[in-house]
Formats: structure tokens, C-alpha cells, sequence
């Protein structure tokens, strides 16, 4: 992951494109961006808690 990435800034717009980016990697099964993507969450941030709902369903869908 980039510096960006690192530091949870919850509910801004630069998170906000980062957590697109997670999300999409997430998909693809990077197992570090998951993980990000639930430190984000834990942190505050209700696009990625939205996120990772909205993933989770999809891969509901798949399996």
C-alpha cells in the first residue's frame, strides 16, 4: 500500500478514492487491502463500512 493509504482519514474525499481503490484490489483477493479496508471501518469511516457491506454481498453472489 502507498503512504496514502496508510493513515485512516474517515469520511474524506482522498479516502474516499482510496478506499474505491482497496475495494477493487479486495475484489481481485489482495487479502492487505481487505484488511485496510476493515482498519478504516474500525476507524470511522462509514464509506468503507458501506464498502466492504456492498463487497461482501457481492461475493455473496459469486460463491
Amino acid at each position: 500500500m502507498n503512504t496514502l493509504m496508510e493513515r485512516p482519514m474517515p469520511n474524506s474525499a482522498v479516502n474516499c478514492a482510496a478506499i474505491t481503490r482497496a475495494v477493487a484490489k479486495a475484489r481481485l483477493g489482495d487479502e492487505v487491502a481487505l484488511r485496510w479496508l476493515m482498519d478504516q471501518r474500525t476507524a470511522g469511516s462509514v464509506v468503507a463500512a458501506r464498502a466492504l457491506e456492498d463487497l461482501q454481498r457481492a461475493m455473496a453472489k459469486t460463491a
